[in-house]
């Protein structure tokens, strides 16, 4: 059951990175400068209302792991922090993904 969800949020992440990515690629080339632009004031909203997915969730692992979280905070935390990091990343933004992707595999580990 845990490899199944893993996979099905993996191909969720992926699938939006790459319609995301495919989004930002048809958007005229003089507005390349602004597109990590847009990418990182939509990561910052989501970010002002949920600051732990900004970042690379070290402590939301250690919040998950010592049990000190509910379920419907996990799967909303999962669900943004994927939205977060394709966000960001398919916008141009610098940054790496394997931190991320195992903050959300730990969410999703301990929602099921």
């Amino acid at each position: 059951m845990l490899g199944v969800a893993g996979g099905l949020c993996s191909v969720l992440f992926v699938k939006l990175l790459l319609a995301m990515r495919k989004g930002f690629m048809t958007l005229p080339k003089s507005s390349a400068w602004l597109q990590p632009v847009a990418g990182g004031l939509a990561v910052g909203v989501i970010g002002w209302f949920v600051p732990e997915i900004l970042g690379v969730g070290y402590d939301l692992i250690d919040r998950v792991l010592l049990g000190n979280t509910s379920l419907k905070v996990l799967v909303v935390m999962v669900i943004l922090k994927i939205v977060a990091t394709a966000t960001c990343y398919s916008s141009g933004n610098a940054g790496g993904i394997f931190s991320d992707r195992v903050c959300s595999s730990v969410q999703w580990s301990a929602a099921l």
